[in-house]
């Protein structure tokens, strides 16, 4: 029998060959090529234990036919109001016409309590109501002044010099005492033998400037007394007093809401036309580009339903965004100057309320940059509708229909245009510019070149040296 030694040798030698073999297994080893050899503890973890599955049926079974799960549908596209409505149909349109503020007449509603006038000195007629924008009554006054303004008890009005500007307010101080003095005047059975409760404030300017004629702030503020309600409504009833041909005003109350004024369209000659052909055109046109986009449509829509309370789809909803849409054919000022150019001013009736979704709405019209009337090229906001006079935005000061009422006493356009209203031409032969009073010279006219003296008699702006009057020296170094 053999010894038992040389069995424990080898038991041992293969445990120790065997626990090498493994040992090298487990480190990755690659071939020539690279390829890593996959190890069997590498294979053991890329298995992965099968589900739990249901014993397999023994025996005949009945026959189950599965159907099929039904393909999903596409959602369908919106459709746009480009899609199912022409935008050449015009039957009944523009709607909301008659609840455009821009055409209406002062003196509306109820007449209030008339006070005791016991001289006239102003016109006592009917006039064009100009409707002012909140936002533009509020132009370059400083935020604080306003947060006082909004704490009072009764919320104060707002007096709009004609031809004002804050030069205006600057040169002609004397105008603020007038106008109140005119409001004074008006005196109800409650004043008795006293005077109503009246104060007049001149607005503090954010950046005070007199670099512009008409810059902001234009308004002057009047704060009336809480027992002073019959003198309010009578003031916003008449709105417009024409006292004297440098002094005229119109009296407005801050209300939110946004303008009808959506942009103005110029071009070259014989682009705008005044017939209804031609307006139907552009006014098509303009239809066309929003009821082509979608994000107008989706935007418009929904502030059509929510402040309209309208009710359809989205197409429809759209379309009732424009169905107020119309036009106007106005002479504008081009950019910089004070040249007249005809022009299409287009109004929309404002489909909210708050300032923000407003100008992202008016940015939808303004966006293309231009339309086409036929093959015309129509420009956007290449001019500019504003009146110098009355600060309304439907027509300019040379359109203005407060100068053209009977028995007007206030300044025209001939007191505040720099040039003719009909032409830029300097000759005196064929311009048909009118002076204008010494007056209203001082009011409106530039401000002075350098060392010329103004009417008022102090000179203007000079480089030279206090007291001396040569030239300037010049300081740059001489060649040799």
């Amino acid at each position: 029998m053999p010894p038992p030694a040389p069995a424990t040798a080898t038991t041992s030698d293969q445990d120790a060959t065997a626990t090498s073999d493994e040992h090298r297994n487990k480190r990755g080893r690659t071939t020539g090529t690279g390829i890593a050899h996959t190890t069997k503890d590498k294979a053991n973890r890329k298995r992965k234990e099968p589900a739990n599955r249901p014993p397999p049926l023994i025996g005949p079974q009945s026959f189950r036919y599965v159907a099929p799960l039904p393909r999903g549908r596409n959602p369908p596209e919106m459709s746009l109001p480009i899609q199912l409505f022409d935008p050449k149909d015009f039957d009944g349109l523009p709607t909301a016409a008659d609840q455009n503020p821009h055409i209406q007449k002062t003196r509306r509603g109820e007449k209030p309590k008339i006070p005791n006038l016991k001289y006239v000195s102003f016109t006592d007629t009917e006039f064009h109501a100009a409707v002012i924008p909140e936002f533009k009554l509020y132009g370059n006054i400083a935020d604080s002044q306003l947060e006082v303004l909004a704490k009072l008890p009764t919320p104060p009005l707002f007096i709009v010099p004609h031809g004002g500007g804050f030069r205006m307010l600057k040169r002609a101080p004397k105008q603020a005492d007038e106008i109140l003095d005119l409001i004074c005047s008006f005196r109800f059975e409650s004043h008795g033998d006293g005077k109503p409760d009246a104060t007049l404030l001149k607005p503090i300017p954010k950046n005070a400037s007199e670099r512009k004629r008409f810059g902001q702030p234009w308004v002057l503020i009047l704060v009336l007394g809480p027992d002073e309600e019959a003198l309010r409504k009578y003031l916003l009833w008449q709105q417009v007093f024409s006292v004297h041909p440098t002094l005229s005003f119109s009296v407005h109350e801050s209300s939110p809401g946004q303008p009808w004024q959506i942009m103005v369209l110029t071009g070259e000659d014989g682009a705008v036309v005044d017939s209804t052909e031609a307006k139907e055109a552009v006014l098509a046109a303009i239809k066309t580009k929003l009821w082509s986009s979608r994000d107008y449509c989706v935007f418009a829509a929904a502030l059509v339903a929510r402040n309209w309370a309208g009710t359809g789809n989205m197409a429809k909803l759209a379309k009732v965004s424009t169905d107020a849409l119309d036009l106007a054919v106005v002479r504008a000022e081009l950019s910089g100057s004070e040249k007249l150019t005809p022009a299409y001013l287009v109004y929309a009736k404002p489909i909210t309320a708050n300032r923000g979704e407003y100008q992202r709405w008016v940015n939808f019209f303004v966006a293309p940059g231009e339309y086409y009337r036929g093959v015309h090229q129509l420009k956007v906001n290449k001019a500019k509708v504003e009146c110098k006079l009355c600060k309304e935005s439907a027509h300019c000061a040379a359109d203005c229909p407060l100068p053209a009422t009977p028995q007007w006493q206030g300044p025209t356009v001939e007191d505040i245009y720099q040039k003719s209203k009909e032409t830029d031409d300097d000759d005196a032969d064929t311009s048909t510019f009118v002076l204008p009073s010494e007056q209203a010279a001082a009011i409106w006219r530039n401000v002075p070149r350098r060392g010329e003296p103004s009417r008022s008699g102090a000179k203007g702006y000079s480089p030279t040296k206090k007291g001396s009057g040569g030239k300037k020296k010049d300081s740059r170094p001489k060649r040799r």
